[in-house]
């Protein structure tokens, strides 16, 4: 294929001027004398070239049509089978791409009328001013409409046609000539139903200029690249026969879209005006080199398009192709008379053409058809897939597989719990972590450490190297800062004021002495002071704790969701088994949160317990001051300082012993006695709390509707293939005449 482009390339550079001896501006300046010269022979001649359309349309009135002479178009069946083809894709979600053919060549050389010779009537008068904007026919294939339905969509440009309309064929002409008053890029769309076409969209363009001095002809040939660069589309270049006299001019149109569709792969050459060149024409030899002149490889057509001034004059569709049938005929026969190459009548007349384009867009759409299917059967083979594990599933509804999956649910859950309180950063603390200030925020007002008089106790968590105050955490390491704040807390307290009326309370009188024992009372004080200060604290702790810890059932459940999100390696299935998917089940995920909840509060509970005991009884407070710390001369006076030197030896013991507890009694149960606990409730589940927990009488119905539904969809999927297969074996027909 590279050859042959390379061929075809070489084929149009030997009849064009080497790029690097002539550039395009001194191809113009060639163009702008010779077109003037052009210009100053057709002023010389108007009164001849009336006299020649008259005596052109005299000649047609005498051409009889044969048999043969017929109109191209679709078969019936065809476009009714593509009707059903398209409903078919669409009831699939498979878009059917459609055939987009740009119209191209310059101002009066017939791209407007050889487009309404495709279609089969007249509709787009330019009243001799040209097409100055781009003419976009939607054509739609609609089985209702035996008669053309034209709508006329809303135009962005003109704000007085701001809204679509509906209008008759014959009143197309007027409507498209009052859209059609300024150069624009902006086309004017034609929405164009009827049972005898397939999709496809034609775009008709602004005319090139042929005059380099044309102030418009720079924003004309912008226009039109802009169409005619996307791949998809097809190019029908229009050019008169006489073009081939006119070498500068050839090369100049050529050029241009060459720089769109550089090999012409996508282009069709179509010369109009064939009947005027074959009048010059005297002998075979002379036509068929004129026939000759373009490369094979180019997909090339030679037409003659009746006088407009004919056409437009028929608005009945019969009689507008009667007349392009006519001009047809009357070009065989004079080809016929001067004895032509028959090998060049493919390539002659319009009906040729349209075969050759409607083949076209049949072929694009054929194209379409296998893939539009092989979606379909990977549909059905879901569909297939799916019903048979529906089937597997509702074997598998009995008690030792829910035992199954909802032990695999608790431990998988319990692993990611265990990986949060160890150390992980699967869970995103970006998102799920807090800082210190959030977490007291969430927590709510248990999250404040107060004194003993219930008065919040500020910490400067800066100030105070807190650490890790102001990164987002969770799980252990949550956990360990909350330690950390707790002893930082604790190291800041100071023994509250102890008043002559404390010190009165706490003397009295033992029964061996007759004076007071001011080293008890300083004991009584600080056991006192210390167990006021503490209580709110420990409380406080423990509230705090149940909250970091209770969190990580929440992010577990976030880690579980986003690992199923997460395509396997081995390749998963689509659709797990009923019971696999415990999100569908939040009668049994609430009582799986519960038990977490229940242990952790639980733990909780045990925990304070264990560090209330902490707290000593006076006589003990005594007997340590009296064993191992002894202090004589002790009198009323010294009792306040004695207390507080007492205060601060209990203080450290009770902040260092009480870290150990809540580590000891709390975090670590997390670690060992939470697997035993969550792992055997749900497996000492019997078989009735198992299905109620899985809602399994509903689960079964549920199955039981998907299952009437899926074979619903298979019957119909079965229904609806046989009848693609019949429409695409009728659809499989090239063009031919109806």
């Amino acid at each position: 294929m590279s050859g042959k482009r390379a061929l075809l390339g070489a084929s149009l550079v030997s009849r064009t001027p080497p790029v690097d001896e002539e550039t395009q501006e001194d191809r113009k300046r060639k163009l702008l004398v010779e077109t003037q010269r052009v210009h100053l022979d057709n002023r010389a001649s108007v009164a001849a070239h009336e006299l020649a359309e008259q005596a052109e349309v005299a000649s047609l009135e005498g051409i009889k049509l044969e048999a043969a002479d017929q109109a191209e178009q679709l078969p019936v069946y065809v476009c009714a089978a593509f009707s059903k083809l398209l409903s078919f894709a669409r009831e699939v979600n498979i878009p059917i791409p459609t055939p987009e053919i740009v119209f191209v060549g310059p101002k009066g050389h017939g791209k407007s009328t050889l487009l309404e010779c495709f279609i089969g009537h007249y509709f787009n008068n330019t009243t001799g001013e040209g097409t100055k904007r781009p003419l976009q026919i939607n054509i739609i294939n609609n089985q209702t409409c035996y008669k053309p339905k034209c709508v006329l969509k809303r135009d962005t440009l003109l704000p007085e046609f701001d809204k679509d309309i509906e209008v008759l064929v014959e009143e197309l002409p007027a409507q498209i000539q009052a859209r059609n008053k300024v150069l624009s890029d902006e086309p004017i769309v034609l929405q164009y139903e009827h049972k005898q076409f397939i999709n496809m969209i034609l775009i008709d363009t602004p005319g090139l200029s042929l005059d380099p001095s044309d102030p418009q002809g720079k924003q004309i040939e912008s226009i039109v690249n802009k169409l005619i660069q996307p791949t998809n589309r097809s190019i029908v270049l229009v050019r008169p026969s006489t073009d081939a006299s006119i070498p500068v001019m050839a090369d100049y149109v050529i050029d241009f879209v060459k720089k769109s569709d550089p090999d012409l792969t996508r282009t069709t050459f179509v010369y109009t005006r064939f009947y005027t060149q074959l009048q010059s024409f005297q002998v075979s030899k002379a036509v068929n080199k004129h026939l000759s002149l373009i490369p094979q490889e180019i997909k090339t057509y030679f037409v003659t398009l009746p006088p407009a001034s004919v056409l437009h004059t028929m608005h009945e569709p019969e009689s507008f192709m009667q007349a392009v049938l006519q001009a047809n005929r009357r070009d065989m026969l004079l080809l016929e008379q001067l004895q032509y190459d028959k090998r060049y009548q493919k390539s002659i007349g319009v009906p040729a053409f349209t075969k050759q384009l409607l083949s076209n867009i049949w072929k694009s759409h054929q194209e379409n058809i296998p893939g539009v299917l092989k979606h379909a059967r990977i549909q059905k083979a879901e569909h297939e897939k799916l019903l048979e594990q529906l089937q597997r599933e509702q074997d598998s509804l009995d008690a030792n597989y829910l035992r199954v999956a909802a032990t695999n649910y608790v431990v998988d859950i319990l692993k990611i719990v265990e990986k949060l309180l160890t150390g992980t950063a699967e869970g995103n603390p970006g998102i799920c972590g807090q800082t210190l200030d959030q977490e007291k925020a969430e927590c709510g007002g248990s999250a404040q450490w107060t004194d003993s008089a219930g008065v919040p106790i500020t910490v400067f968590a800066s100030e105070w190297n807190i650490p890790f105050w102001q990164n987002k955490l969770y799980g252990g390491q949550q956990f360990e800062r909350l330690l950390e704040e707790f002893k930082t807390v604790s190291d800041h307290i100071a023994i509250s004021d102890i008043n002559g009326d404390d010190v009165a309370s706490a003397s009295g009188i033992p029964k061996t002495h007759n004076l007071p024992n001011y080293l008890w009372v300083a004991s009584d004080l600080a056991r006192q002071k210390t167990h006021d200060a503490f209580v709110p604290l420990i409380n406080q702790l423990g509230e705090r704790g149940v909250f970091i810890i209770k969190r990580l059932y929440e992010i577990a459940e976030q880690i579980q969701a986003a690992r199923k999100r997460k395509p396997s390696a081995a390749g998963s299935e689509k659709r797990v088994a009923a019971v696999s998917d415990i999100d569908q089940f939040p009668y049994f995920k609430h009582f799986c949160r519960d038990l977490f909840s229940s242990f952790v509060d639980e733990c909780a509970s045990k925990c304070k317990a264990k560090c209330l005991d902490e707290f000593f009884s006076t006589k003990t407070v005594y007997w340590d001051l009296a064993e191992n710390n002894p202090v004589s001369g002790v009198g009323i006076e010294n009792v306040a300082d004695l207390a507080k030197t007492l205060f601060g030896r209990l203080k450290n013991r009770m902040t260092h012993n009480l870290l150990l507890k809540f580590y000891n009694f709390f975090f670590v149960p997390m670690h060992t006695d939470l697997w035993s606990h969550l792992h055997g409730k749900v497996s000492a589940l019997s078989v009735q709390e198992l299905e109620d927990l899985f809602e399994i009488p509903a689960l079964k119905e549920k199955l039981s509707e998907e299952e009437v539904h899926l074979r619903e969809l298979l019957k119909v999927s079965d229904e609806k293939e046989q009848s693609f297969l019949e429409s695409a074996t009728q659809f499989s027909h090239p063009t031919s005449s109806s």
